[in-house]
């Protein structure tokens, strides 16, 4: 079985069992044909009952694929019966695509996506019962079920017996061929159905005669082959330019479906091939009525991946249309892109069309309207609170320009790095945003580039496109913001891209080559115009951030497990931003925010600590009020906790507000409804967010005693007329927010604005304040009163409030009408019938007792269509054409709605600033919360408030922490050693030996070097986002930017070796620290030799100590370094103090900074910890010992030397580019 194809094997053993089947089959047919009878008459009825009926041009939908597709979805996993070969066991295709994916997807025409294969073990994920009751309960395909030998019992009573196996989908031997078999599912439970699965096919051959759409479309999927059809075959696929796969040149999205192939395939399977040759690497949802199915690979994919059940005996999965999102979210999840193709045409509106064209396709019409990937994937989702970035990337040289959009909230952030050659910036901007998805140009993107991307733990999804057709051109972005804004050269473009296309060109030409790459991948995926109408534009600026934000690069953010642990995140499989809580970074200490908004500007804090003394004090200060106001505290925290995510459901609203590119997609769950109802939840959360900080806050802000507390709660009572003055300044990283300049300008107008009014508020003691809270509930009741519901409690729909839409109110009125003709019809019925019991079932059709029926008590006029219990339905040409006209009423009544809904929605997005202000103050508040939290109520020890000095000429730099703890290690209940760290000119003297700027650190292996080293750059970290911290105190002037060097590894995915490393990362520190930065250095030089460590370390100390004179901790085992710098007055020497029992070799480890030096690392000593033999043991001390005495100090001495010569020729290249100047300090070099 291992060495044949799986595909073949597929169909082998249909073909193999079929001749055994076919005369089961025929005998039960007979069977049938015996127990039913049914008029011709009646026969010829239904061909009209089926044109008012359908919902779709395929039976698929309303009956044996759709019995089959509820059979299966109800039933438990089926039960394979191993013994028999033969058959067609999906157990078995399961364990066959599982052994080897890669070799699968070679030989057997499978196509994988993804590196692995996930467990199918998982229950919980598997689409069960629960997840289509209520589809169930709209529609039950037993309702046109006739079984003359059982009495049919009520649907909700048949469940159990439908989970035993699959109903059987055969197809009209015309198209199909002969009759195919049932498979063999489990023990005798095929045998033991068999009789119903015969009667409900005999059953709806004579009950539902369908008319010719109908059949082909069963036919459609009754043809469907047991292979991939050959074109698709790995072996054999081609593009679309009939290149192979191992063509450099070949497009894996495009697949070349040959046309005399594509002639021989039914029309809707015509139009399958048709979406799906664009689409080649995308699984495909292809609508069919009520249902999403799924073909060839797709469905062994959706099989695999999401534990959907075979449809038969076919290479076809399916489920419900209200199931995308699960659906969707879960492949994606995995990996995948997923195309969902929708019907765009109604079968009435096919009918006419095929009346205007006579050669148009037999079948409704179905489009691409929708593609979903991981890096835009908008799921409505309340445990999903990580950000979605999908980035475009440009880049030339060292120089990027790179476009990121969070399709969610529809943020747009623009970034120009001018990086270095170790790429810094870049992986600084990637460790920030972690993007889910990179959007690239193949021949731009160089393999340096791709390797840092992929060199995460978590790499993006990386997606290729193609330079042609001017993707990325900068002149395809301007038009399409020309065609959204307006003309730039009339300055109708938002400001910031208006600055932008005015900048230098360099930078303004890969910036809109980049966006130009950005939309038309959006277009590719049908939703640029979803994005871009609606986007708001914020820019990422190095350069600024480094004047108002502390720099933390890629490796500061990593070696300080500032946003996750070195182990990394606690989960990937559900992205919760509560997962963060307690997982050892930085980031896990002080989350404890209650909203996802909330979580989300907490990690922008964290990640730009602020270098403005004065909004860092005003932060303590702020959550010194929220501590002095605890309860209310509380009680607002409590209310916030139960919002749901505001900014991402702002987002949808927004995008509601856009009108569809295809309008015409036929949904059977009313949308408008739904989206009615997610806009008063939205609405209604908003205004209790309001609520909520006017009822427990706002009644303490003159009390407060931060400043920026007091404007955020209290309300903006200003008459203005741009609501833009009013905006906060949502920071990103260390970014700034749309048109920065301006909103800069304004916040300092309104400031000044806002301190003239409380002057005169003081002087004619009137109450009017000049917050920033803005008067949401205001505007939100205007919208409210719009919308009316009716309906008993739990089941109100919206409408519009009557007289405010014209339009919709006459369409209303025609559907009332109609109804009121139904109601006199049933009555006319009743009367007739001489029975008051009789009345309108599914879809109006006439339930009527069965007696009242029985032989020629049935009048001529009624059409049988289904049966229930004891219960008959039955339709009249009267009652069709009631129904016809109920439908045309309703699709224009859908429609007015639709309309009013994006008008609505269009009006709410006018005001996104009050509603986005909104959310930023209860975010801001969140986070000050958490804070406040985290300082006094969860505090574990004594936590203090920093004196902080700024980074000014006027101050020399220092750090003097007391008692300080590592707050991850002791909030672990680690019983941490608390210890004071003296760095820096602490008393302010001026004089040069006071200033101990550089700590030489020694000590034991696992004495606590390391930890000391990062617990001095958390407490900067912490001191200026504006937290207390876990210390008796702290003073320091503030960290510009922090540095770190710590560990040692190597990146095979980078190439680069461990030593490398160590040096990629020691010169980000000489060439871009400053005298206010702080510098952690844990070992330098021991990726090489002993001689070259040592000198490479004094060069590196000596550089730091002489020219940059920042903060240094400087951990090493060269013991060799302390006599060399004894005679430096800036350097002090500390060690991690350790007690050494000499009789029995151990050293115990006392975890203290304590002043001087150690007189060994006592490396020994921890291998005879870990249980290296006493004979090594020995051996060892006798070599250290011979070591000591014979070490070449010489040797050192000119090394160092050298190295030294080395490091002032780079950095005067750095400042000088005199090349003559250049070459003669190597000629020393070479010299010595």
């Amino acid at each position: 079985m291992k060495q044949s194809s799986l595909l073949s094997f597929f169909g082998n053993v249909q073909r193999r069992k079929r001749e055994e089947m076919e005369k089961e089959q025929a005998q039960n047919d007979n069977k049938i044909a015996e127990s039913t009878q049914i008029s011709l008459s009646t026969q010829k009825s239904n061909k009209e009952v089926k044109e008012i009926s359908t919902c779709d041009d395929t039976e698929v939908a309303n009956s044996s694929v759709q019995g089959t597709r509820k059979s299966n979805l109800k039933r438990p996993k089926l039960a394979i019966d191993s013994d028999e070969d033969d058959v067609f066991n999906p157990e078995d295709l399961k364990q066959f695509s599982h052994t080897s994916p890669q070799k699968n997807s070679q030989k057997k025409g499978i196509r994988f996506q993804k590196n692995d294969m996930i467990d199918e073990d998982n229950d919980d994920e598997s689409f069960k019962e629960d997840d289509i009751e209520d589809i169930e309960d709209e529609e039950d395909d037993d309702d046109f079920i006739e079984d003359s030998d059982e009495e049919v019992k009520p649907k909700r009573k048949q469940k159990q017996s439908q989970q035993k196996t699959p109903v059987k989908k055969t197809g009209s031997a015309s198209k199909a061929g002969a009759t195919k078999s049932t498979p063999k599912f489990g023990q005798e439970s095929a045998k033991k159905s068999a009789t119903k699965q015969s009667t409900a096919k005999k059953a709806e051959d004579e009950f539902i005669n369908c008319d010719q759409e109908n059949d082909l479309a069963r036919a459609a999927v009754d043809q469907l082959d047991d292979t991939t059809p050959y074109f698709a075959l790995p072996e054999n696929a081609m593009d679309s330019k009939k290149r192979k796969r191992t063509d450099p040149n070949y497009d894996p999205t495009t697949l070349y479906v040959p046309p005399e192939s594509l002639k021989q395939f039914t029309p809707v399977m015509r139009q399958y091939w048709e979406i799906k040759s664009t689409n080649f690497d995308k699984i495909l949802f292809f609508k069919l009525g009520k249902f999403y199915e799924l073909f060839y690979e797709d469905a062994l994919i959706t099989h695999k991946e999401l534990d959907l059940n075979w449809m038969g005996k076919k290479m076809h999965t399916g489920f419900p249309e209200k199931a995308l999102d699960k659906m969707a979210s879960k492949l994606i999840s995995l990996g995948y892109k997923v195309a969902v193709a929708e019907q765009t045409e109604t079968p009435e509106q096919m009918k006419q069309r095929l009346m205007r064209e006579k050669s148009g396709p037999k079948c409704v019409s179905r489009e691409l309207v929708q593609v979903m990937t991981k890096g835009t994937y908008d799921q409505n989702n309340e445990t999903d609170y990580q950000p979605r970035y999908l980035m475009s990337l440009r880049n030339f040289q060292t120089k990027f320009g790179i476009i990121i959009v969070e399709s969610s909230t529809n943020v747009i952030t623009v970034a120009y790095l001018n990086d270095d050659i170790h790429f810094t910036q870049f992986k600084t901007l990637l460790c920030q945003v972690k993007p889910q998805e990179i959007v690239y140009d193949p021949d731009n993107m160089t393999h340096d580039i791709k390797k840092i991307i992929q060199s995460g733990y978590l790499a993006p999804q990386l997606s290729p496109l193609q330079n042609k057709n001017d993707n990325w051109n900068k002149g395809m972005a301007y038009n399409h913001l020309d065609k959204t804004h307006g003309d730039v050269l009339e300055g109708k473009w938002p400001k910031l891209l208006n600055n932008l296309y005015n900048t230098e060109e360099t930078k303004r030409d890969l910036i809109f080559e980049s966006m130009a790459g950005l939309f038309n991948y959006l277009k590719s995926i049908l939703i640029l115009d979803q994005v871009i109408s609606v986007a708001r534009y914020q820019i990422y600026d190095i350069e600024k951030g480094v004047r108002s934000c502390m720099i933390l690069d890629s490796q500061s953010l990593q070696h300080l497990e500032i946003l996750d642990s070195s182990s990394g995140p606690v989960s990937t499989q559900k992205e919760n931003y509560k997962l963060h809580f307690d997982d050892g970074s930085l980031l896990g200490y002080i989350n404890k925010t209650k909203t996802p908004f909330g979580y989300r500007m907490l990690k922008n804090w964290i990640c730009a600590p602020l270098m403005d003394i004065n909004k860092i004090y005003d932060r303590y200060d702020a959550i010194e009020d929220l501590q002095k106001f605890n309860s209310e505290r509380d009680t607002f925290l409590r209310g916030i906790e139960k919002l749901p995510d505001l900014e991402k459901m702002c987002g949808r609203i927004y995008k509601y507000s856009i009108r569809q590119q295809n309008q015409n997609v036929v949904y059977f769950e009313d949308f408008s409804y739904s989206r009615l109802k997610e806009f008063k939840d939205l609405t209604t959360k908003l205004a209790e967010s309001e609520k909520l900080i006017k009822t427990h806050l706002t009644p303490f802000a003159d009390q407060f005693k931060s400043k920026r507390l007091r404007k955020l709660v209290t309300p903006n009572t200003i008459d203005h007329e741009d609501e833009e003055e009013y905006e906060l300044p949502a920071m990103i990283y260390h970014g700034y927010s749309d048109e920065e300049d301006e909103v800069e300008e304004n916040i300092n107008q309104h400031a000044a604005k806002a301190e003239k009014m409380e002057i005169e508020n003081k002087q004619s003691k009137k109450s009017k304040s000049s917050g920033l809270l803005p008067p949401a509930s205001k505007y939100i009741q205007e919208f409210q009163n719009y919308i009316v519901w009716q309906g008993p409690k739990g089941q109100e729909k919206p409408l519009p409030k009557k007289g405010l839409v014209n339009s919709y109110d006459l369409a209303t009125e025609a559907v009332q009408n109609v109804e009121k003709k139904l109601q006199n019809y049933l009555v006319q019925i009743q009367q007739q019938m001489k029975d008051k019991t009789i009345k309108y079932g599914l879809r109006y059709e006439l339930e009527i007792n069965e007696d009242l029926v029985k032989g020629n008590k049935k009048p001529k006029n009624f059409d049988f269509t289904s049966k229930a219990g004891k219960y008959q339905r039955f339709q009249t040409k009267e009652l069709r054409e009631l129904i016809a006209e109920l439908d045309e009423a309703e699709d224009v009544q859908k429609k007015e709605l639709k309309e009013f809904c994006r008008f609505i929605f269009k009006e709410f997005y006018e005001s996104y600033k009050t509603w986005d202000t909104l959310i930023n103050i209860l975010a801001e508040l969140d986070c000050l919360i958490s804070l406040s939290r985290v300082s006094f109520l969860l505090a574990d020890g004594v936590m203090s408030r920093p004196e902080l000095y700024p980074a000014s000429e006027k101050y020399v730099p220092f750090i003097e922490l007391t008692s300080g703890r590592h707050p991850c290690l002791a909030s672990m209940g680690v019983n941490f050693i608390p210890n004071d760290i003296y760095l820096g000119d602490i008393k302010q003297t001026g004089q040069f030996e006071d200033n101990k700027n550089l700590i030489l650190l020694t000590g034991p292996n696992m004495g606590g070097k390391s930890t000391t080293l990062r617990m001095a750059c958390v407490m900067a970290i912490l001191a200026q986002i504006g937290c207390y911290v876990p210390a008796k105190s702290l003073r320091m002037t503030l960290v510009d930017r922090i540095f770190t060097r710590i560990g040692a590894s190597d990146k095979l995915m980078d190439g680069k070796s461990t030593f490398f490393i160590e040096m990629e990362e020691t010169s980000n520190a000489v060439k871009q620290g400053s005298k206010h930065s702080l510098i952690i250095m844990d070992e330098l030089g021991r990726g090489t030799s002993t001689f070259d460590g040592v000198a490479i370390a004094y060069s590196i100390v000596r550089y730091l100590v002489e020219n940059l004179q920042s903060r240094c901790l400087f951990a090493t085992h060269y013991h060799v370094l302390l006599d060399e710098f004894r005679h430096y007055p800036q350097i002090a020497y500390y060690h991690m103090a350790c007690h050494v029992d000499e009789k029995r070799s151990k050293v115990i480890f006392l975890y203290r900074l304590k002043a001087g030096e150690c007189s060994s690392s006592f490396g020994i000593n921890v291998a005879k910890v870990v249980g290296i033999s006493d004979n090594l043991i020995e051996i060892a001390k006798q070599k250290a010992k011979e070591f000591e005495e014979n070490l070449n100090i010489q040797h050192a001495y000119n090394t160092n030397k050298r190295f030294g010569i080395l490091m002032k020729a780079i950095q005067e290249y750095d400042r000088d580019e005199n090349l003559e100047q250049i070459i003669e300090q190597f000629n020393k070099v070479q010299l010595l």
